[in-house]
This record gives structure tokens, sequence and C-alpha cells, in this order.
């Protein structure tokens, strides 16, 4: 840990994680609208909507289990989405926006 600290503070390693997050939210926002417009004209936006509230740290889980099938899922779904979903998945602030989308709170 201290040779990291030490490289981030000579500029080595750049910490800008913050950033690259902000990045792939916005971009995958527009494949959350996708799904949120399918499952709402399937009938199932509140209750995936729930699931996802409830679930807790099986998300997490889930998450760690669509990183680790990627490759094979990756050839059944479109570009980007699997990430997309393992992404939604682990972190909860992406979570809550797609479950505000499910719920209608957040436009589509």
């Amino acid at each position: 840990m201290r040779l990291y600290n030490q490289a981030v503070a000579k500029g080595i390693v750049n910490v800008s994680f913050g950033l690259c997050y902000t990045v792939n939210m916005h971009s995958d926002r527009h494949i959350w609208q996708g799904w949120a417009h399918k499952l709402h004209s399937w009938g199932l936006g509140g209750w995936t909507a729930s699931l996802l509230e409830n679930a807790g740290p099986l998300t997490w889980l889930g998450a760690q289990i669509v990183y680790l099938g990627q490759p094979l899922l990756s050839q059944a779904a479109r570009n980007g989405q699997v990430r997309a979903l393992a992404d939604l998945l682990e972190d909860p602030e992406s979570a809550k926006t797609f479950i505000g989308m499910l719920r209608e709170e957040i436009p589509l």
C-alpha cells in the first residue's frame, strides 16, 4: 500500500476512478432506458424494481457471476449490454437510478 501511495504522489498512477465511472454510467444510461421500456411493455417494471431494491448484497454477487460469464453471455447480447448489467448490479447508485427509471420517477 505504501508503494501505491508513493506512486500516486509522484503522478505515476492516475487516480481518476470517479471520472471513468461517470463516463460509463452515462454511456450505459441509453441501455438502461431500453431495458426499462421493454420491462414496462411486459408489465415487469415494478416487479424488477422491487427485486433490485430487496436483493441487497446479492446484486454484487450477481454482478460477479455476470462478469465471469461475460465471454459466453456476450455472444447472446448486444454490444456493451453484459458489461452494463454487471456495472448496474455492482454499483448501488446505478441501481438506484435504474430503479427510478423502472418506477417512472426518472424520465426515460
